[in-house]
């Protein structure tokens, strides 16, 4: 809503500013605009509110002009008519109008081309305009254009500070991005505890983005120690407000155990939630289900066991089909044997190469989980010649990172001495690490270390 920038009371009955916007005085339409818009001393009436404002605002006023803008783009006492209103809302800030909202409302009908010719950089000039006046929103989005480059020059730096002063004012999708953006070192040098203030203080009002990537921070135990427990209530709280991210997250932590014991039917309706609305890594999550049959807990074949294929590839291809490159290479592992595809190995190195490209993007910027997936590709020779070393090398930059598949990779390579010197002291450091985890993982090394030589 879209008020003046004075306060103007409207406690007193109507009938006292009738006679003066009858005869023309523009304060009083607009005072008798918001009587009739509000109901106060009168009953509630749009179309009345919008004929005074409207008189109010073809007198020049600014404030009228801001509200009859409002009017057009909502549709309030009149047909909707975005063009209508950006005309009104460029007219009031021609006139003197600063109020934020009606600045901001501007560049987003320039940002969206609702109204108006699409133009980012004009949408950036009022959002600009409109943030210099305190308003968190247009500070927000003026932050976000700096941040991608759009409409403007790219300036993490100059994005940081807006995103910052949208926080500071209780903006929560301002928290979570700043947040994001102190965590990756962006426009700043990294600070992991930064980030997760930020987060903590959006997600404890609810804020569901805020809540998901406070459950990442301790599901990988990013600026905090690592608490599984702790990031399953997090994902819990964001995924009941249906955050797709974190019902993809319940769906990993039930399927491989993390701080909670192992619940494949749990894992399966979180995943397809988080399917059902588009989440890649949550239709990977329920092609991995099928494809090692783990829904049932055990080797299936015959009828259920094609059923499984099917249903593997369905998903799996739902995935590749969004870009998803661990999507990609399951995909490809399908064409590779015939299993649930038609054998197909030139498409099989086709869907490899794919994901390889994203692997190396990913891990080349420190992606932990990207590192030891493109270490398994060169460990089984998956679009590329087997090369243990190149395997080794990668699945030690992700373990060292804290990743528990990671760990248990290189600690088997050590172990049986694939692309290093066979080394048990430090295959059990390494299964030692991994034993650390509550999960699946945890349990696997922490069982194997009692064999290890």
């Amino acid at each position: 809503r879209i008020l003046p920038k004075t306060q103007l009371t409207t406690s007193a009955f109507p009938h006292r500013y009738r006679k003066a916007a009858e005869q023309g005085d523009a304060g009083a339409q607009l005072r008798l605009s918001l009587a009739y818009s509000e109901g106060r001393g009168t009953v509630k009436d749009e179309e009345e509110a919008f004929r005074w404002i409207k008189k109010a605002a073809e007198q020049g006023n600014a404030d009228a002009e801001g509200i009859l803008g409002a009017m057009y783009y909502a549709g309030s006492g009149t047909a909707e008519n975005p063009s209508e209103a950006a005309r009104w809302f460029r007219q009031a800030a021609m006139h003197g109008n600063s109020n934020g909202t009606v600045l901001e409302s501007l560049g987003n009908m320039y940002a969206s081309g609702e109204g108006v010719e699409k133009d980012a950089e004009e949408a950036v000039k009022w959002w600009r305009m409109a943030a210099e006046q305190g308003n968190a929103v247009a500070q927000l989005r003026l932050g976000a254009a700096l941040a991608g480059g759009n409409g403007t020059e790219r300036d993490d730096g100059e994005a940081l500070k807006w995103f910052r002063k949208a926080a500071e004012q209780d903006s929560p999708d301002a928290a979570e991005v700043l947040g994001l953006m102190y965590a990756a070192g962006m426009g700043t040098p990294k600070n992991l505890p930064e980030a997760l203030k930020w987060w903590r203080k959006a997600a404890g009002k609810g804020h569901a983005g805020s809540q998901y990537q406070l459950g990442m921070a301790y599901e990988e135990g990013l600026g905090t120690a690592q608490d599984y427990r702790e990031a399953l209530e997090w994902f819990r709280k964001a995924a009941d407000q249906g955050d797709a991210g974190a019902q993809n997250g319940l769906g990993r932590m039930y399927y491989y155990g993390k701080g909670v014991s192992p619940d494949m039917d749990a894992a399966e309706k979180w995943w397809r939630k988080a399917a059902e609305q588009g989440n890649s890594d949550a239709m990977t999550g329920l092609g991995d289900m099928y494809y090692y049959t783990y829904s049932t807990g055990q080797w299936v074949m015959g009828e259920e066991a094609e059923r499984c294929a099917r249903e593997a590839f369905k998903w799996y291809k739902k995935a590749a089909d969004l870009g998803n490159p661990y999507g990609e290479e399951r995909l490809g592992d399908l064409y590779s044997s015939g299993w649930g595809a038609p054998e197909n190995k030139a498409y099989a190195g086709e869907l490899y190469r794919k994901a390889l490209e994203q692997y190396r993007a990913a891990a080349g910027e420190g992606d932990a989980r990207a590192q030891y997936l493109l270490g398994r590709m060169y460990h089984w020779g998956y679009g590329v010649s087997t090369d243990y070393p190149e395997a080794a090398k990668w699945y030690r930059m992700a373990a060292e990172q804290g990743n528990g598949d990671a760990e248990l990779a290189i600690a088997n390579m050590y172990e049986q001495g694939k692309g290093v010197g066979k080394n048990y002291a430090e295959a059990r450091r390494w299964y030692s690490r991994a034993a650390e985890h509550d999960d699946s993982n945890g349990i696997y090394a922490r069982d194997h270390l009692k064999d290890l030589p």
